[in-house]
């Protein structure tokens, strides 16, 4: 049986997403043969948010492991509180690392709010984040008629499914703000997922998303 710790940032919850959430575990249990876990935390500070779903030790070692090792599992699949999605978009991912063992981040896509570009980039261009204060996100053309994994530099963790050995291999704080270096008169810092997905290719280990897999992102109303 395959063992995954659900990781679930926040503590507010809309309906859609319960709804979403109850599927999902009912489809593990019935149909998928996945045994669950279920962790999650809720701070103002987003990085904190996600080290202590991890089960981290604020101002602990840098070796720590992920629940302090008391955990056995396969896979941490992370599911933010504003993602919308179908139990078999999960499978998609999960089916995915199943087959290629070489993937140990595989992401799903959904776009930003008000906008159709995707929580993803190609590559990370200093230069023209330096140059625009944002970096170049992939475009729903980007993506269009393909089915194969694509490797990123980052996707956002709204959604996305990371093997086991990939937090063993990175320093803790898994997460922590990466100094973008802007300029000498002004400090800009990435996201978390941002962060950790260029630490975790600074370790080798390279970030993927599923162009087939694209969830709904709650804002006012379901992105999708």
């Amino acid at each position: 049986m395959i063992k995954i710790v659900f990781c679930l940032p926040g503590s507010n919850f809309s309906t859609r997403f319960l709804r979403a959430w109850t599927k999902l575990l009912h489809a593990c249990f019935r149909n998928y043969g996945v045994e669950t876990h279920v962790r999650g935390a809720a701070s103002s500070n987003i990085y904190i948010v996600r080290n202590n779903c991890l089960g981290g030790i604020l101002g602990g070692p840098e070796n720590q492991k992920p629940f302090q090792g008391e955990i056995n599992y396969d896979y941490i699949m992370w599911i933010d509180s504003d993602i919308i999605f179908e139990p078999e978009q999960f499978k998609l991912l999960l089916d995915q690392m199943e087959s290629d063992k070489k993937i140990h981040i595989l992401s799903g896509l959904y776009f930003h709010e008000s906008e159709r570009r995707f929580v993803a980039v190609k590559q990370w261009n200093s230069t023209y984040y330096k140059k625009h204060q944002s970096p170049l996100f992939l475009l729903e053309k980007d993506v269009k008629g393909k089915n194969q994994p694509i490797k990123v530099d980052y996707a956002g963790m709204g959604f996305m499914l990371i093997r086991k050995g990939v937090f063993e291999r990175l320093d803790y704080p898994w997460f922590n703000p990466l100094d973008l270096n802007t300029g000498p008169d002004q400090k800009s810092f990435s996201s978390e997922d941002a962060a950790f997905c260029l630490k975790a290719k600074k370790a080798g280990i390279n970030t993927y998303v599923d162009p087939e897999t694209i969830v709904g992102h709650e804002k006012l109303t379901v992105i999708i």
